[in-house]
């Protein structure tokens, strides 16, 4: 499966993660953010700590 494809249908649990770890935004740089994955590709977050974030 293509892997902006994989983000794209997990984005609401994705999205539901970081909540719950206290995050106030998150999102996907990188080659996945370009378009220019290759199937060995991993997926790149940057993820803003909110107030209540924790690891």
């Amino acid at each position: 499966m293509d892997i902006r494809r994989l983000v794209a249908l997990n984005r609401q649990r994705i999205l539901d993660t970081a909540a719950r770890h206290g995050a106030s935004s998150g999102r996907v740089f990188g080659s996945v953010a370009r378009n220019e994955t290759e199937p060995a590709d991993d997926i790149d977050f940057l993820i803003q700590g909110g107030k209540r974030c924790h690891p």
